[in-house]
């Protein structure tokens, strides 16, 4: 039977899965409606870009990121060809991207593509449209995870009052801001005050959803995170215990969601001194990721992380150090993109391989992260420090006396460069 739909019914279908998390649903619906677009064909005989970018999103949640990265940007420039910067057919495009590149740690790039975005939206739209203030809202976790959070505060702030004003103080879009700007709060070490937001979003939530539903269960991490800073361990494992049974009770317990809320939950039994339980959850987590992501995604490489800190602990580093030479092998890959996170894996691995008295390996990992680190210009931080100290201790073992007295001059160094 031929298919009657029209490209933008299967955008609308691939957006409505995206939002629920089904990436291969919403990828299949993107890729009819570029297929579609083709048939239907606009003026110059083109897709549409926005057809491009929205498939570019979906290749990006299922880990498949150069191909996602080509389409994000050829969307951009194909645009550029049609429109003069500044048209609002951008808007979506640079959100689409910005988006994508938080996911990958690429803050800054994210940061100016929003703050073009809502450039755009702003002067052709008024201040106060309600696309302006979700962009708001993700320019603010760029920088929050930029340590901006006063900008990123201010930002939240007109997004609630830009929220309140066309949908009411009880609305869901304020629900999320509420959150956003509680976690901001806690970074600022207002941990009551982000308690208070946090509880109000989850009242909100609650009463529009049920206490079951998937934007509950965010708040609820957030909440656990929130009581983590105020030292209410207890209780935070308590709420994420409470996550993961809803999750395992409505969505099974294969579904990539448990994975992430294993993880939280193993970190915080870690903290607690729970370490063959946190064990336990953690392989759960990697072996639900593993069926449902590609096998280089860098979700991966920090549950491999992670657990290799949990077997440190539990003082098994044959173990440990096999995980981390699987978080290693993901971030080597993306090292373009993850270059201080495979500088931190570096150090660990070095350290793990200490323990073991493996002396030379240990020795050529700290070489390498101690070259991460000089090359982003660290020179005055404890930490290059850090990694001389342990390059002095490997060097001594391995009777490198020379080189041990170097690396002491390299950190005297730093501590003048301190004064």
């Amino acid at each position: 039977m031929e298919d009657i739909h029209s490209a933008e019914h299967y955008t609308d279908l691939g957006l409505a899965a995206q939002e629920a998390g089904d990436y291969e649903t919403a990828k299949a619906h993107f890729e009819k409606a570029l297929a579609m677009s083709k048939e239907e064909l606009d003026y110059d005989n083109k897709p549409l870009p926005i057809y491009y970018s929205n498939l570019g999103v979906a290749l990006h949640k299922l880990g498949n990121y150069e191909t996602a990265q080509i389409l994000l940007e050829n969307a951009i420039a194909a645009n550029e060809k049609r429109f003069a910067k500044g048209h609002p057919t951008f808007i979506d495009l640079y959100v689409n991207f910005a988006i994508a590149l938080q996911d990958l740690g690429n803050y800054e790039k994210s940061q100016r593509l929003l703050e073009g975005a809502i450039a755009i939206e702003e002067k052709h739209f008024g201040k106060d449209s309600p696309n302006l203030a979700a962009n708001y809202h993700s320019l603010a976790a760029s920088l929050q995870h930029l340590g901006n959070y006063k900008q990123a505060q201010t930002l939240l702030k007109k997004a609630i009052a830009i929220n309140e004003k066309h949908f009411g103080d009880k609305h869901p879009k304020v629900a999320a801001n509420y959150d956003r700007l509680a976690i901001v709060l806690s970074d600022l070490g207002k941990c009551k005050e982000a308690k208070s937001l946090i509880d109000k979003a989850i009242a909100i939530n609650e009463q529009h959803f049920g206490d079951k539903h998937p934007t509950l269960l965010t708040n609820y991490v957030n909440l656990a995170t929130i009581l983590e800073d105020l030292g209410n361990r207890e209780e935070a494992r308590d709420v994420l215990q409470r996550v993961v049974a809803i999750e395992e009770e409505t969505l099974g317990d294969k579904h990539i969601n448990l994975a992430t809320s294993y993880y939280n939950l193993a970190s915080i039994l870690r903290n607690l001194g729970e370490h063959d339980k946190a064990k336990d959850l953690l392989l759960k987590a990697i072996a639900i990721e593993e069926a449902h992501l590609n096998h280089n995604n860098p979700d991966l490489a920090m549950s491999y992380t992670t657990l290799s800190t949990v077997m440190v602990d539990l003082k098994n580093y044959e173990q440990a150090q096999a995980f981390l030479r699987k978080a290693i092998a993901i971030a080597e890959e993306h090292s373009k993109n993850y270059e201080l996170d495979l500088g931190v894996y570096y150090y660990n691995m070095a350290l793990i391989l200490k323990k073991m008295g493996k002396y030379s390996e240990a020795r050529s990992f700290l070489l390498k992260t101690a070259a991460i680190n000089e090359q982003n210009r660290i020179m005055n931080s404890d930490i290059l420090a850090g990694i001389y100290t342990e390059l002095i201790f490997v060097s001594q073992a391995m009777g490198r006396t020379v080189e041990a007295k170097s690396y002491l001059q390299k950190i005297l160094a730093i501590s003048r460069l301190k004064r």
